[in-house]
């Protein structure tokens, strides 16, 4: 609880719901895009929860047919799509694909399972060179501002995408491309508007204080990074992430760490080491 904000970065908003789906369903779909060859790698993650093997059948929008097998406790699958005709992602150009992937059993009669997840996601490779950033390979400059979780008249964050699309429509009338999220994430209608308008942002999990290695803190970092990579990771928009605000303690031993993992887990962002650093003098931050 912030305070000068009167305001909370924690607790649960927007929709919670328990959906059911079929036993053997889509537990999560990340999207690999390559900007120079104009492919995309999707990574599936299939549950099974009847503890049978099946063969199923994996479809996508354009009607391209994969067979598979199922373990008995669910498998990881990838698959790598073309699109020739795609146009990359940016703050000036933010061009969005939408692609819907099924699954279901492979059976002559009705199939005992028949799932599906859409996704959206954009062809955004983002990378550095030295001190510059680069998008696609062309270098961009960052033109940000701090957004300190302040709702006034809610306390909490709006969820529906009109607002967030007002909010990042005004930034870029000001010629504002980027936006930090100060020791929160925004929820998802936030990114969704972000990817329509082309704004670049940078969430943070809802992390302010002493972290050092193994403790609760080190672990409930890596717990939410996943979380937000699953829930978020798609989204060309979420184009760097901080694990902290003006972190005390053994926090270098913890976001090195970290950053290594993540760097080659999930690319598809900058991971940097921590925001708002306080101490006079910080050795080798990279």
């Amino acid at each position: 609880v912030s305070d000068s904000l009167g305001q909370s970065w924690n607790g649960i908003i927007g929709k919670i719901e328990l959906r059911a789906t079929s036993q053997v369903w889509i537990e999560d779909a990340q999207v690999y895009t390559n900007w120079k060859d104009k492919t995309a790698t999707f990574k599936i993650k299939i549950g099974n929860s009847t503890k049978q093997k099946y063969l199923a059948i994996i479809k996508t929008s354009d009607f391209t047919s994969q067979p598979i097998e199922v373990a008995e406790k669910g498998s990881d699958y990838e698959f790598k799509l073309n699109y020739p005709n795609a146009k990359t992602w940016d703050e000036f150009q933010p061009n969005l694909i939408k692609e819907n992937i099924r699954l279901f059993e492979f059976a002559p009669d009705e199939p005992s399972f028949d799932d599906s997840k859409k996704i959206s996601f954009g062809f955004a490779n983002i990378s550095t060179d030295k001190s510059q950033f680069k998008l696609n390979g062309r270098t961009i400059y960052l033109r940000g501002t701090h957004h300190g979780g302040d709702f006034p008249l809610t306390g909490y964050p709006p969820t529906d995408i009109e607002y967030w699309r007002k909010i990042f429509k005004i930034n870029k009338d000001w010629g504002i491309n980027h936006i930090r999220f100060h020791s929160f994430c925004p929820p998802k209608a936030a990114f969704e508007a972000a990817d329509e308008v082309g704004i670049y942002i940078q969430p943070e999990p809802a992390m302010w204080n002493v972290i050092s290695p193994g403790t609760p803190m080190e672990k409930m970092l890596y717990e939410e990074t996943e979380r937000m990579i699953k829930a978020y990771g798609n989204h060309p928009s979420y184009f760097m992430l901080s694990p902290a605000n003006e972190p005390k303690g053994r926090w270098k031993e913890v976001y090195d760490k970290w950053m290594s993992v993540y760097r080659v887990k999930d690319p598809r962002r900058i991971y940097n080491n921590g925001t708002g650093h306080t101490e006079p003098s910080v050795p080798d931050l990279h």
